[in-house]
């Protein structure tokens, strides 16, 4: 069914502001950028040893390394205090904050923060990344800052009735999906990287990340768009639900599985002109324009 026009209007408010708020967002982001170092970033105590440096760091047994090269715990902990990200933990109740990181894979780094207590039942924040490689149809390779896992949530709340619980979450976000989102951004252009990359594992999270980020297939990209146009109607949690459990169609077709793609926030002028040329934006159109999805109802 069609959503009538006050329901129209009101999501095309709610889009606006949010554009409004993100706009505020990456611009007070962008202030903070150009006023820290490297030096700043990976700037150690000169009171600690090397023993007391490691027992920082999570696990105790990991080796003592700069998180992806750079980051020392004082620099990412300047970072996220200058960025205003702890405060605004702390103004949702957070106080005693404990950051931590685990460099003992070199392949995938991971930072975490927990509140009171190191263990699963205080976690906060935690993300997992790395650089990968990444080649384009058009033959460029580039450096691409890949997040492997990404978790941000409140474990002391339920989920509210009217946002219920997306596949695989196990408690409600803490509502900085976007500055967190800049963050990484800036991060990934800090480490002189041509984009930032996820693959996302559910339909909910590629349609969040894409309001940034475009899938590098335009096939992908097409069909996300389509999928969102389709399922318009559908609150997010819900129409990721009915993908999840194979209740969205594809008209005169099959039942459509959601696959994990590379979904790329650009940031290198070379990684811009691939999203930006004429024939990747043309290929997405014909894509969306061609596809066409069906939810079906759900079993009595």
């Amino acid at each position: 069914m069609m959503p009538s026009l006050a329901e129209r209007l009101t999501s095309r408010w709610r889009s606006l502001r949010a554009r409004l708020a993100l706009g505020r967002v990456e611009a007070r982001s962008d202030r903070v950028y150009d006023q820290l170092t490297r030096e700043d970033l990976s700037r150690e105590d000169p009171g600690l040893t090397e023993r007391d440096f490691s027992s920082l760091f999570q696990p105790p047994e990991a080796r003592v390394d700069r998180f992806l090269g750079l980051y020392t715990k004082e620099g990412g902990q300047l970072a996220l205090e200058r960025y205003g990200f702890l405060q605004m933990l702390r103004e949702k109740g957070f106080d005693n904050l404990l950051l931590s990181t685990d460099t003992s894979d070199a392949s995938r780094h991971a930072l975490r923060i927990h509140f009171d207590q190191r263990d699963p039942e205080h976690l906060l924040v935690e993300m997992v990344l790395g650089f990968k490689p990444l080649r384009l149809r058009n033959g460029t390779s580039s450096k691409m800052l890949s997040v492997e896992w990404l978790l941000m949530q409140d474990p002391r709340r339920s989920f509210p009735s009217d946002r219920p619980r997306l596949p695989d979450q196990q408690h409600p976000g803490l509502g900085l999906f976007y500055w967190q989102g800049q963050l990484l951004r800036l991060m990934a252009t800090r480490l002189e990287c041509d984009g930032l990359m996820n693959n996302p594992q559910q339909f909910h999270n590629g349609s969040l990340y894409g309001k940034a980020m475009k899938f590098v297939d335009p096939v992908d990209e097409g069909t996300l768009r389509a999928l969102e146009r389709d399922l318009a109607g559908v609150p997010l949690g819900e129409a990721s639900h009915a993908v999840d459990a194979g209740r969205v169609r594809e008209v005169g077709g099959d039942t459509f599985k959601w696959k994990a793609h590379p979904q790329v926030l650009p940031i290198s002028l070379s990684m811009q002109v691939y999203f930006d040329s004429k024939e990747y934006q043309s290929d997405v159109v014909e894509v969306r324009d061609r596809r066409e999805f069906k939810l079906e109802d759900a079993p009595a």
